[in-house]
Order: C-alpha cells, then structure tokens, then sequence
C-alpha cells in the first residue's frame, strides 16, 4: 500500500519537542533519546551545538521517521536516499526547538504543511525498457500489460542518451534488439526498475508456456530472459531518464515468426480471460500464478528443480493450504475434470501425476539429488498445463462457480467418482503405487458426494471440514453430528477411524430418521 507523508504524527511531535524538557533534567539519564549537531545555518552562533530528544519526543520522532523510511519504499519519499530522509526529519525538529519561543500551533501546522509540499512527490507512471537476451521478432507481441518488441533507431534517436550511445556505439548494437516495455507507478527510476522486473519476468514465463506447444522446440531455445541493458523514464517525459547494465546471459536467439508466432497468438488467445479478468479473482488469480510457476519452470536447468516449479503449479490450483494427502488430490481432480470434459488423456497419465509427485518429497524431505529425469518434467508439465486449460474450460462451462472448490465440487459428482473407481479397480497393480491410495479417496469421496446429494434433495444444510487428522461433518436442521474423534454432546454421533465408512453410516442414519419422522 502506498504511504503519504502527510499521515504521519509531525504536529505531535513538533508539539513535543517544544514543551518536553530537556532530557539533561530528568534523573535518569540512560533514558534520553535521539541525538545529534543542529545544522549550522539554523543557529545564529558561529558554535557547534547539539540537541538532544526526551521520551515522548524521541518515540514520535522514530515513529515518523519510520513511516518516512516506508514511503521510500513504496510512497512519496521513493526518490530520496535513507540517509536524506533522516537529515531532513531532524532539520525540521532543530528549526521548532529554535524557534520553540515564537511558535504556536497554528504556525506549527505552516509550517507541517509546507514541509509535506516541499518533500513529498507522488508517484508518477514511468516506462522500462529491457533488452530481452536470444530472442528475435518482426512485429511488437503483447502479454497482458508487457509488450515485446524489437528496438527502432526512431526510438533510440528520442532518448536522451542518443549522443552517448552514438558515442561508444552503442546504437547499432542495439537497433533491432528484443526489449520488454512495461509501464508501473514508481517515484524513482530505481523503484521502477525493481517493480518493473517481476512484471517482466511473468510476461516471460507466460510466453514460455506458449512456447512449449512447439513439440520439437530445443529446450535451450525457451531460456531467453532479461539481459544487462535496460532503459527507464517517466512516461510524461520520455527525453529524460536513464540507462544502466544488470547481467549478460549467452544462449541462442529464438525467433517469432510465422508457425511460431500463430502458436504463440493462439495460446494467448486461450489464456485470454485470465489476461481480460473476465473471470472471478477467486479462479483467476490461482491460475495465474500456477502459468507463471508453469513458464518459470522452463528456466530452470535441472529436472529436480522443475519438478518443485511444476509441483507449486499444481497445488496453486488443485489443492489448498490445510489439504492432506495432496498427491491423491491433485491425482484425483485432475481425473474428475478430464472425465468432465471428455478428455481421454486423464486415463494416460493420471497415475503417472502421483509417482511424479511424490518426487518432491525425496527432493525436499529427503535431500536427494537427480531424483527426476526430463521425461519426468515434460509429463509434469503437460498435466499443469492441461489443468490450466481445463479450469478455464470448466469455468466457462460451469459459471455459476465463483471459486475454484466449487469447480470441484461440481466434478466431484456420484457418477464421475464411480465411474474413476471403476477405471481404478482395473488398473489395479503392484507396480502403480497410486492405485491404492487414489482409490482410497475415491471412495471417501464418493461416500461424500452420495451425502450432498441426499440432504440437496431433502432441502438439509451440510458443513464439513477434514484438516489431517480430524473430521467432522454437521447436517441442519436433523442435529445429526459425525465426529472422528471422541466427544461428548447431545446430537448423535457416529465414530469412525474411515471417512468413507463414516459418512455411509451418516447417510444411513439419515435416511433412517427421516423415514421416522
């Protein structure tokens, strides 16, 4: 969130240092505060003097100065240095004390005014260019808010720099050169810099996924990324501004154009609700950060740290914080939404998804080293971004559903959980160590999903939650409790170690009492 300056507590502070006495009279001398040399254009005598701040003025003089030392970061001090900050917050101080003798509060708040006007300067739009290593393009390509592009000499003739970069040659070298353009609010070109990266950087990963559609690609050719040199001015005054060098990448270039260039315009065209926020937040913002995580695993060199990439992809959009048992989960959605949607491929590669992600925990927990192979993460990655496309296609077909669990709990029906067990139990094998363990949650689901229908149709309110080891699950206005765990009440209550077999109980006893009734 952006700070102002003009919200800080100047006025008390002011006040306190004027009427504090000074720290010098009280007993406890170990209890004085800030201190330092009144600047010598303030005082009237050619002699050093210092001063030195009590309790209360000393705490509302930090107080200020660290909301003072936020707005440099992300406010209206972002163009002034730490150390400038600090100067100007007690030359302010040692112009009050002063002048403590011919200072009201009206005058105080003067002169707080004119203090926050003089120092304060909001953000302002400023514009970043960076050079994008091995890559090449005839025609500007837009991704979301980034454009790439390639560098024009009409656009380098109007830069400020122009004579400078004539001078060491620079303008050849960069005439035709890919750069990323991207616009952010920022009070300094440093800051610009520093926000204008990841958005960047997401462009990149995104345009990667659309990359990887070109099936005999080389891998070393999606491995484009920011280069040394970069540009960045304000906006409203594109002559004034600055250049610098970061970093110097060697790969080779890859090309955008023809075939490339309409696979790429058709995946963006796929991810377009995402990019438009057509879709709620709740959808929209998990599915972009797993094409985000999808893009950035295509930078890593190593199968292993692709595999962490590729797991977070996943989890982003088929699990949540407190869910258990997350390989069967991300096995198991990615079965329903395939079924769903009629896409044979879910019966290829979905316990191929469990074995892949099980990886992670001997690369995390287990210290292991070269766990997985690049056949490993080509299959990871086609399963992250099939659930991508999947979502969105769900999200269409389904839009009451405002959130992603309740595009699940949509696919999770009676029909499509039999029909997956059915495909389980033919799979069944000593060597597909997800078989089991996917069936086991099946089940449970399916248990679930036969008691959400039963009180949908009987008009009965259900709530549940499972967090690891505990379960429960309440069903209104019937009073009718199942608990995991011992407990005492007076709704009935059904204890079971099996979720599934709980909630068949569940449903038993329901179907019993409203029969009664």
């Amino acid at each position: 969130m952006t700070v102002s300056i003009s919200e800080l507590p100047f006025l008390e502070l002011l006040r306190s240092v004027i009427v504090e006495p000074d720290p010098y009279s009280e007993d406890d001398h170990r209890c004085m505060g800030y201190m330092s040399v009144i600047p010598s254009d303030i005082l009237s005598s050619d002699f050093e003097s210092g001063l030195i701040l009590g309790r209360v003025s000393d705490r509302l003089f930090r107080q200020c100065l660290a909301g003072m030392e936020a707005a440099n970061e992300d406010g209206d001090l972002e163009y002034m240095s730490p150390r400038d900050i600090e100067k100007i917050l007690w030359r302010l101080v040692c112009e009050v004390w002063t002048n403590r003798n011919s200072l009201d509060v009206c005058k105080l708040t003067d002169r707080i005014d004119a203090f926050v006007g003089e120092h304060s300067k909001p953000q302002e739009e400023w514009t970043v260019l960076w050079e994008i290593d091995f890559l090449e393009l005839s025609e500007p390509l837009n991704v979301e808010e980034v454009t790439i592009m390639s560098l024009t000499g009409d656009m380098l003739s109007g830069f400020r720099w122009a004579d400078e970069l004539r001078l060491f040659g620079l303008d050849e070298t960069l005439r035709g050169s890919a750069f990323a353009r991207a616009t952010v609010l920022a009070g300094s070109h440093k800051t610009a810099l520093l926000r204008a990266k990841p958005v960047i950087d997401d462009a990149l990963d995104i345009l990667r996924v659309t990359f990887s559609y070109a099936r005999y690609l080389p891998s070393f050719q999606k491995l484009y990324r920011r280069g040394m040199r970069y540009f960045a001015y304000p906006s409203s005054i594109p002559t004034e501004g600055t250049i610098g060098m970061e970093s110097v990448n060697l790969e080779s270039v890859l090309g955008i154009s023809g075939d490339m260039r309409t696979l790429v315009d058709t995946q963006l065209r796929t991810f377009a609700p995402i990019f438009e926020r057509s879709m709620p937040e709740a959808i929209r913002e998990p599915l972009w950060r797993s094409l985000t995580l999808i893009g950035r695993s295509m930078t890593r060199s190593d199968p292993d740290s692709q595999i962490l990439d590729l797991c977070s992809a996943l989890e982003s959009v088929l699990c949540t914080a407190t869910d258990p048992l997350k390989a069967q989960r991300i096995t198991l959605r990615y079965m329903l939404m395939g079924f769903d949607l009629d896409k044979a491929v879910y019966a290829n590669r979905s316990f191929g998804v469990y074995d892949v992600y099980l990886m992670r925990n001997d690369i995390i927990h287990g210290s292991r080293r070269r766990v997985s192979s690049s056949q490993d993460s080509f299959l990871l990655r086609g399963v992250a971004k099939e659930t991508v496309e999947w979502l969105l296609e769900l999200s269409k077909k389904y839009p009451e559903a405002s959130r992603l669990d309740q595009l699940f709990e949509v696919v999770e029906r009676v029909e499509s959980l039999e029909t997956i067990i059915q495909f389980i139990e033919s799979h069944l094998s000593s060597t597909q160590q997800a078989s089991k363990p996917v069936r086991q949650l099946a089940v449970w689901w399916l248990e679930r999903a036969r008691l959400r229908a039963f009180c949908q149709e009987q008009s009965l309110v259900v709530r549940e939650y499972d967090v690891s080891r505990d379960y429960e699950v309440l069903v209104y206005p019937c009073g009718i409790k199942l608990k995991r765990a011992r407990a005492e009440g007076k709704t009935s209550q059904i204890l079971n170690s099996d979720p599934a077999e709980a909630h068949r109980l569940m449903l038993e006893q329901l179907k019993t009492q409203i029969a009664t009734d």
